[in-house]
Parts: structure tokens; sequence; C-alpha cells
């Protein structure tokens, strides 16, 4: 089983601000959000945890398990994708930055040259998924990410297809250090869960 956790509040999801790949620090209320997921988790018994290579969303898996002997492994392929040029900016910034490109209503990836097309970004995180649970048949293991790598574990539940833009923002965002529980045993399925932290 797979319980798929979003790091806790950065200082940039505080300010409303885009993150992207930025490596960003956990704010005292994120530290917090990730004290609330430690007690979420405490009866689980987790083999291994896997977290993006950004101090978020390790720092988050860290402070979660804090006290118990389990590995905390950062992966690349659990990275959130870049937004590249609109790293950084507010919401209500963008379309004042890039009108054209924000009046067009096409997705990110199209409107930023430097961010990876969903396709490949998606591809990455389902063989770094795939491979977490071939690695740990039958264990539980936790998986510490951003919403963009929760999203695509979200379809591969649901059997969506995560590159078809409809089917895409279909899926719900998850808060910061709200809980996923995927099962793993023969197909991926969302069992129960009961919000965030």
């Amino acid at each position: 089983m797979l319980l798929v956790a979003r790091h806790g509040e950065a200082d940039w999801n505080a300010e409303g601000r885009w993150q992207g790949q930025a490596d960003r620090p956990l704010t005292e209320r994120g530290r917090e959000q990730a004290g609330v997921l430690a007690e979420r988790i405490r009866g689980a018994s987790i083999a291994a945890a896997y977290t993006s290579d950004l101090g978020r969303a390790y720092d988050t898996a860290t402070l979660a398990l804090e006290g118990r002997q389990i590995p905390v492994t950062p992966l690349p392929g659990l990275r959130e994708r870049s937004f590249g040029s609109w790293d950084g900016l507010l919401d209500e910034e963008i379309p004042r930055r890039y009108p054209v490109q924000y009046a067009t209503g096409s997705e990110v990836n199209r409107r930023v040259r430097s961010a990876p097309r969903p396709t490949r970004r998606s591809d990455r995180v389902t063989w770094t998924i795939e491979s977490l649970v071939a690695e740990h048949h039958q264990e539980t293991v936790l998986v510490v990410t951003h919403s963009g790598p929760i999203a695509i574990v979200q379809a591969m539940a649901l059997d969506l297809d995560f590159t078809d833009a409809t089917q895409r923002r279909s899926l719900p965002e998850l808060g910061n250090c709200e809980l996923l529980s995927v099962a793993t045993d023969g197909r991926f399925r969302l069992l129960d869960n009961d919000g965030g932290a």
C-alpha cells in the first residue's frame, strides 16, 4: 500500500506563489502540519519512505517520522514540475506579465517554454511509483511529494489519462499534508481517505 502525502506548507504556499521546482522551506505552520501527519500515520507499519528531492517534501517526511527507524530516501522522480518563468509569481501577476499566453486558456506546459509536457512528467512519476511498488511488494510505503505528482498517482488509481486536460482537471488537489491511501495489490485503487492534517 502507498500512503501518499503532500508536503507541509512552504513559504511560497503561504504567500500564494507558484513554487514548481523552487526549493522553498517549510513555514512553522508546515512543520505543525507534519506533526499532525505524524499522528495520522503513527499506527501504520511503514517499511520505507520516499520523497521528492526538494527540501519541503523531505523535511515533511523526516518530521512526520521523527523517532521511528524508517529510512527516508529523496528521489528526483517525485519532484514537482518546473513552471519556468512563472515560478515565484502570484496568481494575479501571471495575466499581467504574460497577458497573451494567459488569455489563450491553454495549459501551463504550453504557456511556459521551460516546463515539461504532462506526458514526460507523468511518465517520470509513473515509472518511479511503479518501481517503488515493485521493490516493496506487500509493504506499506510512505511517499511525500507535491500536488502534481499526487494528481498523477490519483489518475493511476482511477484509471484516468493524465495527459487529457479534462480528465486531469477533474482530479481534486490535496492540501498541504493531506494523505491519500492507495492499494497496490494487483492494481492501483484509492482507499477511503479522510482529509488532511
